[in-house]
């Protein structure tokens, strides 16, 4: 019981624009964390504020792969709220707020998290 219930982690290179960071086929939550820890570095890294183009092609391949693997959904939805939703530019990019709303909505669909 416990082999099966033993956290499984699957690293992630199935595209060039997927991120490098490990994940969980069963837990959202791990998945959020590695997720935002990748991003967070990126995010900071000399005080930048903000993901270049090429780490935001990195988001929207980690949105496309939520679509598919709705354990993903929330990790996805946490980085496009806390760091895809703007460009260096200060451009906002609307598409990814809504994207993000729609995935946390589908995480707590999948997660059947309901109020008690």
């Amino acid at each position: 019981a416990a082999a099966a219930s033993a956290l499984a982690i699957d690293t992630v290179a199935a595209e060039v624009s997927f991120p490098p960071f490990k994940y969980s086929p069963d837990f959202d939550l791990f998945n959020q964390g590695e997720a935002v820890k990748y991003f967070e570095e990126k995010f900071y890294h000399k005080r930048r504020g903000a993901l270049t183009d090429e780490e935001l092609e990195q988001v929207e391949g980690l949105r496309q792969h939520a679509e598919d693997e709705p354990v993903l959904a929330l990790a996805a939805a946490q980085v496009l709220y806390m760091f895809g939703w703007f460009r260096t530019t200060g451009e906002i990019i609307r598409s990814n707020i809504v994207a993000s709303a729609r995935l946390f909505e589908r995480s707590i669909t999948v997660g059947r998290c309901e109020p008690t």
